[in-house]
C-alpha cells in the first residue's frame, strides 16, 4: 500500500492519504454496486453494436485523419441521440418489473419516416413509444448454423495387407540368392 502511494505521489505530484486506493475512491465505492457496473458495461457494449450493426458504420468515408475522427464522433453522437430520443419515449417501468427497452432499429425507421416528410397519422413520440424490444422466450438458439470447427478426429483404418503371389515370391528368392 505505501509503494503504491509513493509512485502515485511521484508520477502525479499529487499528496497521497491512502483513502482514494481505487479509481472510484471509498465515498463513492460503496454506492456503486457491482451488478450496475456490469450493467452499464453491457449497455456500453449495445451502444457499439448499435453503432455497428444498425446504423451500418463500419466504414468511415472521410480522407483525412482529422475528418475521420469528426466523422466518427459526430455519427457516435447521432447514434447517443437516438438512443436517448428511445430511452425517453418508453413509458415507466412498473413495480417489480423489468424497464421496457426501445428497440434501436424500430426508432431509427421512425426517425427516417419523419425525415421523409411523409405524413404520419400519429404523432413522432407516439410512434416511437411503441418502437419496443421484443420480450418474448426464445424457443429456440438466436444462432441459425453451426460454426465451422475442426473436424473430431478419426482413427485410420487397420491396414490392408496384401499377399506376395507365387511368382512374385520367386522373384523375390532370386534377389535374395544373388546378393
Amino acid at each position: 500500500m505505501r509503494s503504491s502511494c509513493r509512485w502515485k505521489r511521484r508520477a502525479r505530484s499529487i499528496p497521497c492519504t491512502g483513502e482514494s486506493d481505487t479509481f472510484f475512491g471509498r465515498q463513492r465505492r460503496s454506492q456503486f454496486k457491482p451488478r450496475e457496473v456490469y450493467r452499464w458495461r453491457w449497455e456500453n457494449e449495445g451502444f457499439f453494436r448499435t453503432y455497428k450493426r444498425t446504423l451500418k458504420k463500419v466504414t468511415l468515408m472521410s480522407r483525412t485523419l482529422r475528418l475521420v475522427h469528426r466523422e466518427a464522433e459526430a455519427s457516435m453522437i447521432a447514434t447517443q441521440l437516438l438512443l436517448c430520443q428511445g430511452a425517453l419515449a418508453m413509458p415507466a417501468p412498473k413495480k417489480n418489473e423489468l424497464p421496457v427497452m426501445c428497440s434501436p432499429r424500430g426508432v431509427l425507421l421512425e426517425a427516417r419516416r419523419e425525415i421523409s416528410g411523409r405524413r404520419q397519422s400519429k404523432p413522432f413520440w407516439e410512434r416511437i413509444r411503441r418502437a419496443q424490444r421484443e420480450r418474448r422466450e426464445r424457443t429456440s438458439a438466436k444462432q441459425k448454423r453451426q460454426w465451422p470447427r475442426r473436424k473430431p478426429h478419426k482413427p485410420p483404418p487397420p491396414p490392408v495387407l496384401l499377399r506376395l503371389t507365387t511368382a512374385q515370391k520367386l522373384k523375390l528368392q532370386q534377389h535374395l540368392q544373388a546378393a
